[in-house]
């Protein structure tokens, strides 16, 4: 899931998500508009506070797992 739907989609305001994650805000609003590349251990905590809905794969445009599963049982 992407981050900005995420946070769209549980009410959660960047400031506060920013907070919880550690970076500034406007870092938040360059990782949803495919300006900046979370760190490594920025992603974990995005992983972590999100429970896994929002994962590395989601910044790159790739498919998630539950995607991935739903592309192989196709083809």
């Amino acid at each position: 899931m992407r981050l900005d739907n995420y946070l769209q989609k549980n009410d959660i305001p960047v400031e506060q998500f920013a907070d919880d994650i550690g970076v500034h805000r406007t870092s938040v609003y360059r990782f949803m508009k495919g300006l900046a590349f979370p760190r490594p251990s920025t992603i974990e905590r995005i992983i972590r506070v999100t429970g896994g809905k929002v994962t590395a794969n989601d910044f790159l445009g790739l498919p998630s797992k539950k995607n991935q599963s739903s592309l192989a049982a196709a083809g």
